[in-house]
């Protein structure tokens, strides 16, 4: 058993990281425990602080995070298939028209449920994402093959931890947001028997049982690198979700999806950054323009500085004259961002995702 615990260091640690312990770790890896410490105002300052740290996830962390979207697909759109954007665009048209046309009505609330549950998926799915990232790169570094077909049991478990957390935090929940005067949106969710919720909590005990002895104990046994920059990918998000819908009120529920939303932006610009600092060594700085060039450069405070023209413009958007133009704004941007990111970042609709991915191998 020593032996085994002393054989684990072998494995050169710079080849686990997609560029460094800190970087990773910090805006990959553990952004979800970054977001936790967003609870501390919560609890000193109370309810009235939840305001407070919507403003500074919507300027610093939102705003940027919706801009670098846009600015992705406008600068690389010789990469990437714009009639799925297209097609995009037009759903999340539709849908805010419908949205806006049918205020205060079952329509109204349909849209804003299915908004809503996108997001969830956004956040849960780039969470994967990153860490399918982490199988295809250490893959090819370790010329292990079976990385994929390894995780692909734990990615199985996570996402169903994660429905049965967010069934905890919704179940018996009447969530509902005044937008404006005379416009109140409710949150659509199933009322699932308390017996079915315990047997769905059971299977997923038992198939955890397996999937660890398979994706950690068997790779461990056989002096395989343990990959964990996945695990804990997986477990800091999981964590995280558990601590917020089991342990704060029911009342604060939309501190429970900002602090998430946080770690997601955080984690978000750290992929986008990486991406394009990989992306810009094939190219002399001449070459280059905006968000590329300035990662060349590894100028990564004129990077985060640029992309706040989306914080500021939403701003200024909040002073239009008809309030109901910001909530359509947001809500279609928020709407065509989760879908549209699902699809920009696949190497079947995006050609430089393949070329960034065998650079960082």
């Amino acid at each position: 058993m020593i032996t085994q615990i002393i054989r684990l260091p072998e494995i050169k640690q710079n080849k686990l990281w997609l560029t460094n312990l800190w970087f990773d770790c910090i805006l990959l890896i553990l952004p979800s425990f970054l977001g936790l410490a967003f609870l501390l105002p919560y609890y000193i300052l109370g309810p009235n602080s939840v305001v407070y740290i919507y403003f500074f996830q919507t300027f610093f962390l939102g705003g940027p995070h919706f801009f670098l979207s846009f600015y992705y697909i406008y600068y690389k759109k010789k990469d990437i298939r714009l009639a799925v954007v297209g097609f995009i665009s037009l759903f999340s048209i539709i849908g805010i028209y419908f949205f806006f046309e049918y205020k205060n009505s079952s329509y109204s609330n349909i849209v804003f449920s299915i908004i809503f549950y996108l997001a969830a998926w956004h956040n849960y799915r780039q969470h994967y994402g990153i860490s399918k990232l982490y199988d295809t790169v250490l893959a090819k570094r370790f010329n292990g093959s079976d990385v994929q077909s390894d995780m692909r049991p734990l990615y199985t478990l996570y996402f169903l931890i994660l429905l049965a957390i967010t069934h905890r935090g919704l179940n018996n929940t009447h969530f509902e947001i005044n937008l404006i005067k005379d416009w109140t949106v409710s949150l659509i969710y199933p009322d699932i028997p308390d017996v079915l919720y315990k047997a769905y909590l059971f299977l997923i005990a038992v198939y955890s049982f397996f999937v660890i002895k398979k994706c950690v104990y068997i790779r461990f046994k056989k002096h395989k690198p343990m990959l964990l920059p996945q695990y804990f990918i997986l477990f800091s998000s999981a964590f995280t979700y558990y601590i917020l819908f089991y342990l704060v009120d029911k009342s604060a529920l939309l501190l429970v999806w900002l602090i998430p939303t946080i770690a997601h932006n955080i984690q978000y610009f750290g992929f986008v950054w990486l991406f394009e600092k990989k992306y810009a060594e094939k190219f002399d700085l001449k070459e280059l323009a905006g968000l590329a060039r300035l990662a060349k450069k590894n100028s990564w405070l004129y990077f985060y500085s640029l992309t706040l023209v989306g914080s500021i413009f939403t701003l200024l958007l909040t002073y239009a004259p008809n309030a109901s133009w910001y909530i359509i704004f947001v809500y279609f941007v928020s709407m065509f961002h989760y879908l549209v990111d699902g699809f920009i970042w696949k190497k079947k609709y995006n050609t430089s995702v393949v070329s960034v991915v065998d650079q960082l191998g």
